[in-house]
């Protein structure tokens, strides 16, 4: 039975007059000011449609048993995330020969071309066909919600597994709470970042949660890069954060959706395994105790499962998070002795920050955890190859645009060359490969292996080379210290006099003509390195004797 009508027309009425008060009043409800008096303003039409959407909720039929089957993986993302995911589940195929089947939810953004190499690699391209419009984050709730699968594992496209994370499903932590959620740096004792920990958040007062400053899930902001979710157990509080993903008020409020799920569980009182290790940073500590973090780590506490992944004093790390492009392997983790609801002494807006502070701990793998840093070094190499896959095939399908080409590739539309510019050096690219005589399949031995190349400019810029057998290259460059790494393919060509054409080891659109020299037995190396039409320096190369 309905409420009887003149309820209901008083209530639209309200909503009615709620929102065309929001709609004339200044806005001044930011993400960095959230508090309740920050906000007095948009809290009666917030409660209204609160209020609108639980009457509603509370009636709304569940989904019947078996409805949802079986385990798997949930992404989504665009064309600028598969290149990521590709990377990412060649690790889980090669290295942790996984076989969970995936799914990519996307809003009719991606080609056949993606789709046809994620599912080269067991991962069906599935289209978010509900009406509207997808922002930031706002695809990561509808996509676990309309997956086939019943348990799911989220894995954000930039995600790193260092275990087979289907072992997850099997811990007494999933049997017996249905929910595997991981905590983020910030706490409630930050003050420029984790506000939805803040005792004095809006978020607890528009939806009537205690806040208790003894329990981790007030206290501790969380990260939603990776999670595991029954749906069938936790239908009802995956809805409830979908329904404030969707209100612009929260978006504004929280960071994302990442505490949109830790707010939903605890106003039903629902039950997560909040997993109890603060994450890390992976990175190289530099010189004068200067650390460059760009990758989150991610922990599972020791114990008997994971105890054959431990290697040292510290809990086993099974996710790196925010590796984008190719890179060589980081040797040094950063660790922060803090209680939950504490704050790190790091500018996260910051690659590069101090590691000084009192409750830091630098760790240098190679030493302390072998067998770590061997894992690492052997999934970054099946992500350097799988990203490099993916690149391959984007290149070599006519059908995808320079445009699309350009945003599967992270180039900076931004950096130092025009688009137009941009686009020229990709179709450059695009008519050599179109070339059968253009194609390196066998390289000399002489010129496999690892070469150092110092730049003519001011600066005196190293770079190292690795060139493979069959025309691949991988670099890492030095200014000082480390500055950038990439991953390119050579051509013949001979363009100005030079021998092969390097594309594709810089995201700002910059190539690289290359002249390979055999005389008397010796090898020689040398490059321009272009930006457009503009030359911007030249170099040379010395053999090195690594194996």
């Amino acid at each position: 039975m309905g409420r009887p009508f003149p309820e209901r027309l008083l209530r639209l009425l309200r909503l009615a007059a709620s929102f065309f008060t929001a709609l004339w009043t200044p806005v001044t409800c930011e993400r960095h000011c959230p508090r309740v008096e920050d906000c007095e303003s948009f809290l009666p039409s917030e409660r209204d449609a609160l209020s609108a959407f639980v009457y509603d909720w509370e009636r709304a039929s569940e989904p019947a048993p078996g409805e949802f089957e079986g385990r798997g993986i949930v992404m989504s993302g665009g064309p600028f995330h598969v290149l990521q995911a590709l990377a990412n589940l060649r690790v889980l195929r090669d290295v942790w020969q996984s076989q969970l089947p995936g799914e990519f939810w996307h809003a009719f953004e991606l080609t056949a071309a993606h789709c046809q190499a994620l599912k080269s690699l067991n991962v069906e391209c599935k289209t978010l066909r509900n009406p509207g419009v997808f922002g930031i984050y706002g695809a990561i709730i509808p996509s676990i919600l309309m997956s086939r699968f019943r348990h799911v594992i989220w894995l954000d496209t930039d995600v790193t597994p260092l275990i087979d994370p289907a072992r997850l499903f099997d811990t007494p932590e999933y049997e017996k709470y249905g929910a595997i959620f991981w905590p983020d740096h910030w706490g409630s004792r930050c003050t420029k970042f984790g506000q939805s920990a803040w005792p004095n958040h809006v978020a607890w007062e528009l939806l009537d949660i205690p806040y208790n400053r003894t329990d981790p899930m007030c206290i501790q902001e969380q990260e939603t890069s990776i999670f595991l979710v029954d749906k069938d157990r936790h239908w009802k509080p995956l809805t409830l954060a979908n329904y404030m993903l969707g209100r612009r008020f929260f978006t504004k409020v929280l960071s994302g959706c990442k505490d949109s799920f830790r707010l939903a569980w605890l106003k039903l009182g629902a039950k997560m395994f909040l997993v109890n290790r603060r994450p890390a940073l992976l990175g190289l500590d530099g010189l004068e105790g200067k650390f460059l973090g760009p990758h989150m780590v991610h922990f599972w506490p020791r114990g008997e499962l994971f105890d054959g992944e431990a290697a040292g004093p510290i809990s086993v790390p099974i996710f790196v998070h925010q590796k984008k492009r190719p890179s060589p392997t980081l040797r040094h983790l950063l660790r922060f002795k803090l209680p939950f609801g504490g704050c790190p002494s790091m500018k996260i807006m910051q690659q590069v920050f101090s590691a000084g502070s009192p409750e830091m701990k630098v760790v240098h793998l190679p030493d302390v955890m072998p067998k770590i840093y061997d894992k690492l070094r052997t999934t970054d190499d099946a992500w350097n190859l799988g990203w490099a896959f993916g690149r391959e095939i984007l290149f070599a399908d006519p059908n995808v645009g320079l445009d699309i080409l350009m945003r599967s590739l992270s180039i900076d539309t931004h950096g130092q060359l025009p688009k137009d510019e941009l686009e020229q050096v990709l179709e450059d690219e695009r008519s050599t490969r179109a070339r059968p005589d253009a194609h390196v399949t066998m390289l000399s031995s002489g010129w496999v292996g690892w070469w150092q190349i110092l730049y003519d400019e001011p600066g005196q810029i190293m770079r190292s080379y690795r060139i493979f057998p069959n025309g691949n290259v991988s670099s890492v460059t030095y200014q000082g210290d480390y500055d950038g790494s990439g991953h390119g393919r050579l051509f013949r060509s001979n363009s100005r006099g030079y021998s092969h054409v390097l594309y594709g080891l810089h995201a700002e659109g910059k190539y690289e003509l290359l002249r390979l020299e055999e005389q008397a037995g010796q090898y020689y190396l040398a490059l321009e390195v272009w930006i457009g039409s503009t030359k911007i320096t030249t170099g040379d190369g010395e053999k090195l004797p690594i194996p």
